[in-house]
């Protein structure tokens, strides 16, 4: 995963530290991470992006047909796959809006058709 971002010393705790657990969750299981924000703002959000071309490496195979992907969260919302390329997508992870990062994790997993070990 890229260099941490830095943050204010106010979001050390809470969502930050959502948004890490679930990057690094990611990052884990072998969906990899090219960096992620924490946003704290009313209504708090933060964004994962996917690196691309080491995903190409790892699995051998263009995972997402897009310039930019990753997942977004929004305290109201939850989580959203988002991709970016001739239009923007965004697709609903069928997941609790504060869900276990490896529930986000096979969520992910099942959208991109990633068979995960142990998870």
């Amino acid at each position: 995963m890229a260099e941490e971002p830095a943050r204010p010393s106010d979001m050390t705790a809470g969502h930050y530290g959502y948004i890490r657990a679930v990057a690094d969750a990611l990052e884990s299981a072998g969906i990899p991470v090219a960096d992620f924000r924490a946003d704290d703002r009313v209504l708090r959000d933060g964004w994962i992006a996917f690196d691309l071309a080491r995903q190409v490496a790892l699995h051998g195979r263009l995972v997402w047909d897009c310039e930019q992907a990753g997942v977004a969260w929004a305290e109201d919302q939850g989580w959203v796959l988002v991709t970016v390329g001739f239009a923007r997508t965004q697709e609903g992870l069928d997941v609790a809006s504060e869900a276990a990062p490896q529930e986000v994790v096979r969520a992910v997993a099942r959208k991109a058709g990633i068979v995960l070990d142990g998870l």
